[in-house]
């Protein structure tokens, strides 16, 4: 049992690592001269404790 969840954390913990990586690489932020004034924020949040999405917006 103890080895099923092993695996299936590693394999959890490689998959937020990816999806991290590939948000990093993919975010052309960097290319604009100011920062967006609207628009919605997506950060996924990871802590020993808990994961899950944090939104951040203006409406």
């Amino acid at each position: 049992m103890f080895r099923g969840l092993g695996v299936g954390t590693l394999v959890a913990g490689g998959v937020f690592a990816a999806v991290a990586v590939a948000a990093f690489l993919t975010d052309p932020s960097y290319l604009a001269s100011e920062p967006a004034r609207q628009g919605v924020r997506v950060v996924p949040v990871l802590t020993a404790e808990r994961a899950g999405v944090f939104l951040q917006g203006t409406w």
